[in-house]
């Protein structure tokens, strides 16, 4: 056919000339652009369950660090508490035997007695909670994930630790017994006598109000609340706590009634001649039905959840009428049997102003430090200033210094001028004397 020679020698034209017949390829179809998308689209599907299983898996790992650490950090909290409660046992043990020794003179035996003190406050300045690294297994929405974690560590604060040195230093000091009294001669009496105040840039503070007007605006109220109690009181039959409570008030109130008829005996007394002592009849009888209810409450209620507001003003009813020892006696009983109670730092002040007043520095030491430790405490300042007074009538006068200076500072924090005035004259004293 012309045609197939036509198209046979073309052909033969293009291979002898060396280049490729040109191939035309078939157009695309109409639709192609929906095909793309179709494509596309099962694409994404078939990846979406694999990127929100990578992000679901990214969320359990975060959230299996987070649970892991914090398992971590429990674990160290509880074994820091486990060697605080093990340094307070063997604390409570030491105690024992360190206060028994306080009234040895023998000084080997003393020495024998601080050894073990020392060895305690040795180990108490270095412990140290600590977690070995390891694999903490957390449980997440995923399940199981364990979680490689560091070492931890924590310093344990033995709060006891200040208590024992101080301890530790009146056993290393002679006994010394028959010159405690002429050892403290100079140390002022248990309450502070505020001297002139500190000049102050601002304006000066008011002037007291008069306690005796004070309390004579109270007394009507005072004396009909009495008089309800008592009736109340003889008609209530039922609840304990409920008739606790209105004793504990009416004790309070003959307390305070008993004060207000002291601080009239002490004027009446002042303002008359050749009046050495007030008679303290009146007041003391006030006093007396104060001390007859407190002691009623700890007998008939034991369990009554104010006993230790109880035990502490019986204390101090009992210091107000003269029975020091049996006031101190009470003292003792609440710091031993409720050493949670709010009255602690102020017990410890009162039983450091017996042993004070006493010439017994080395217990007064122990008492006041105690109170110190309670930083918050509005006895803080004052068991510093008496602190001060122990260290420097057993001869360490350098802490005093440092200790009559601590006072200072937290009787102004405090805003308590009166003894603020006392602890600067009293510093100055100490540094002219030292």
């Amino acid at each position: 056919m012309p045609g197939d020679g036509a198209a046979g020698s073309s052909s033969r034209a293009a291979a002898s000339s060396g280049r490729a017949a040109p191939c035309r390829a078939p157009p695309f179809p109409e639709y192609t652009p929906h095909v793309f998308r179709r494509v596309a689209l099962a694409v994404a599907l078939a990846l979406l369950p694999r990127t929100a299983a990578a992000a679901s898996e990214a969320d359990c790992a975060a959230e299996a660090r987070d649970l892991a650490k914090e398992t971590h950090a429990q674990r160290l909290e509880a074994e820091v508490a486990r060697l605080q409660s093990e340094s307070g046992s063997e604390w409570a043990r030491l105690r024992l035997a360190a206060v028994a020794c306080l009234e040895v003179a023998d000084a080997a035996q003393r020495r024998a007695c601080a050894a073990p003190l020392d060895a305690f406050v040795t180990r108490s300045r270095g412990v140290v909670g600590r977690l070995p690294a390891g694999v903490e297994v957390a449980t997440t929405a995923c399940g199981p994930r364990p979680v490689q974690l560091p070492a931890m560590s924590q310093r344990v604060e033995v709060e006891s630790l200040e208590e024992a040195r101080e301890l530790s230093r009146a056993l290393h000091r002679p006994a010394a017994a028959n010159d405690w009294a002429s050892a403290i001669e100079s140390i002022p009496p248990p309450t502070p006598v505020a001297s002139t105040p500190l000049p102050r840039p601002a304006k000066p503070l008011p002037p007291p109000p008069d306690p005796i007007a004070t309390q004579k605006r109270l007394q009507t109220a005072r004396l009909e609340s009495i008089t309800r109690l008592k009736e109340l009181i003889t008609m209530a039959n039922g609840n304990g706590d409920i008739l606790a409570e209105m004793t504990l008030r009416l004790a309070d109130l003959y307390l305070e009634e008993g004060r207000y008829q002291r601080l009239l005996e002490d004027r009446g007394c002042a303002e008359a001649e050749g009046c050495p002592t007030p008679e303290r009849a009146t007041s003391s009888e006030w006093t007396s039905n104060s001390v007859t209810l407190y002691r009623s409450i700890l007998t008939r209620f034991p369990q009554f959840q104010r006993a230790d507001e109880a035990t502490f003003y019986l204390g101090a009813a009992l210091i107000d009428l003269g029975q020091v020892v049996e006031g101190n006696d009470a003292m003792t009983a609440l710091v031993k049997n409720y050493p949670e109670s709010r009255y602690i730092p102020d017990a410890y002040v009162v039983i450091g102003d017996y042993w004070f007043a006493t010439s017994n520095p080395y217990k007064a030491q122990l008492a006041y430090t105690r109170a110190a430790a309670y930083l918050n405490s509005d006895k803080y300042p004052y068991a510093l200033y008496k602190l001060a007074w122990c260290h420097e009538g057993v001869g360490e006068h350098t802490r005093a210094l440092e200790l009559m200076a601590k006072a200072v500072e937290a009787t102004r924090e405090a805003g308590q001028p009166a003894l603020e005035a006392q602890a600067a004259a009293d510093l100055a004293k100490l540094s002219a004397g030292g």
